[in-house]
């Protein structure tokens, strides 16, 4: 049995078309195994498809940086050699806080390259014989792209610490609180009773 949604926005009709099994319930959605290119793509795109970027570096660097991953999350991911993917299968929540390590990590490129560039180039507007050019001032640009940085990497402490906190269990549950103690001789004071009897 196939059942069809739909959803109007803006005048445009999506179709999203759930499989429901023979009893009625909805069967789980399993992501395929993600390789390191699919996510590299995704990075792409979510940056906006730069010019000044393709997605092999992207690539390389979700590679290089699994160990970076591991240490956020207390994993043990790795590369595997003859095939250069992620080996356990990585999950969807572990793709997003690495999507989110290198986005983190262009503004960092980004935010580098307006320093120099600001360091190298003083001069924000000139004036002569009635013309005037002005420049882009680059200390305005870096703090732009610092405060993405920092709005980004804020991100990233938060997606790492709603992972922690969804991976945790109790480590002891310890106590009934309906059941008398029975504590040694000289502590009775501390004995919980019931005073009701």
């Amino acid at each position: 049995m196939i059942t069809t949604i739909k959803i109007e926005i803006n005048s445009d009709i999506l179709r999203i078309e759930d499989k429901i099994n023979t009893l009625g319930k909805r069967k789980k959605c399993k992501i395929k195994h993600m390789n390191v290119a699919t996510i590299a793509d995704e990075v792409f795109r979510e940056l906006g498809e730069p010019s000044s970027l393709s997605i092999s570096p992207i690539t390389f660097w979700l590679r290089t940086n699994i160990g970076g991953l591991n240490s956020y999350i207390n994993k043990s991911y790795e590369i595997d050699i003859n095939t250069y993917e992620v080996s356990p299968q990585i999950g969807i929540n572990e793709v997003a806080i690495l999507k989110q390590m290198y986005i983190v990590h262009y503004y960092d490129v980004q935010l580098r390259g307006a320093l120099v560039n600001a360091s190298t180039d003083a001069v924000v507007e000139l004036e002569s014989d009635g013309s005037r050019i002005r420049k882009i001032n680059k200390s305005e640009l870096g703090k732009t792209w610092l405060s993405y940085r920092n709005s980004a990497y804020d991100q990233l402490i938060s997606m790492i610490n709603s992972y922690k906190l969804g991976q945790s269990h109790p480590v002891q549950v310890a106590g009934d609180d309906t059941i008398e103690g029975q504590y040694n001789a000289g502590y009775e004071y501390l004995n919980r009773t019931n005073n009701n009897r």
